[in-house]
């Protein structure tokens, strides 16, 4: 019966996600002033995933690794823009206790800035949207994509420290070099009609109908506007300027938030993407426990 338990605790600390991603954890129960971590001094972090890492003809890699040593294992490489678009590592910082939403985007974007040759990310173009501290004493500071006042569709950088002002990834999904004018030609009431004129619907609900900058093509955007369809379950994305219907995405209902919902989905290791699955892993298997104690003392 002890045996069973300890089991079942067992598994239910690991769904929990306790142990999960030491590296971004490590040292939350030490003093700060016991730390003595440098960017030449940390090279004992497995790399998980290291091609780029061994790819000698890209510079910007190998001035990044130049940069922070054994640091960082540069996990995503985007050919087309030339930049770094994923990083996982340990790089303590020095800025103390991050205890505040305020300290840890402070962090992020401080980080981002030293970094802009390798991110390529215009910072004037992020919004933010969350900072969080999870369970373990990881901060998720997560950015929006803007341009010129509008959302650009799928683009967000994440940085993601621990509450000890260690950095320990960015996941880079920014969209560089727009230049196109912000000013639709076509009305959201144009666009709905559009929209119905293809879908046979009497009504659409122009109410949610929201204007982007949508990425059609390496470095190539259009503006338009994102339309939904009840009868087909599915946004419309029209463009803008000429009323073609550039793109369409099938969603179950129409959401609110900026960019494309699917590519954030587990956008990234120490994402909070994961959270609801694992408090629900966490609650049946606390009820099993309670269900084996309570067989247990009758």
């Amino acid at each position: 019966m002890r045996v069973a338990l300890t089991l079942v605790v067992m598994v239910t600390i690991l769904l929990a996600g306790i142990p999960g991603q030491i590296w971004a954890t490590t040292g939350n129960d030490t003093n700060v002033s016991d730390i003595n971590v440098s960017a030449q001094n940390v090279t004992d972090k497995k790399e998980f995933i290291p091609p780029v890492d061994k790819r000698k003809e890209i510079p910007e890699v190998e001035r990044f690794k130049a940069k922070y040593g054994g640091n960082f294992t540069i996990v995503g490489w985007d050919e087309r823009n030339r930049r770094i678009s994923s990083i996982y590592g340990w790089y303590y910082t020095g800025r103390g206790i991050i205890d505040t939403e305020a300290k840890a985007e402070a962090l992020a974007r401080e980080f981002l800035e030293e970094n802009l040759e390798f991110f390529k990310i215009n910072l004037a173009g992020l919004r933010l949207r969350k900072a969080e501290l999870d369970m373990r004493g990881v901060w998720i500071v997560d950015y929006d994509q803007y341009y010129r006042g509008i959302p650009v569709y799928g683009g967000w950088v994440r940085v993601i420290l621990n509450n000890r002002s260690v950095i320990t990834d960015v996941i880079n999904n920014f969209y560089p070099d727009i230049n196109i004018s912000t000013t639709p030609k076509l009305s959201r009431e144009e666009a709905v009609e559009v929209v119905a004129s293809i879908t046979g619907e009497s009504s659409l609900r122009s109410d949610i109908v929201s204007l982007f900058i949508l990425p059609v093509e390496a470095r190539e955007y259009r503006l338009a506007w994102r339309v939904w369809s009840a009868k087909e379950l599915a946004y419309y994305f029209v463009d803008a300027a000429s009323g073609e219907v550039l793109r369409t995405e099938p969603t179950a209902l129409p959401y609110g938030g900026y960019g494309s919902e699917a590519g954030r989905a587990g956008a990234g290791a120490g994402g909070s993407e994961g959270a609801p699955l694992r408090a629900a892993a966490v609650i049946a298997m606390l009820l099993l426990v309670a269900l084996v104690l309570w067989r247990w003392r009758r």
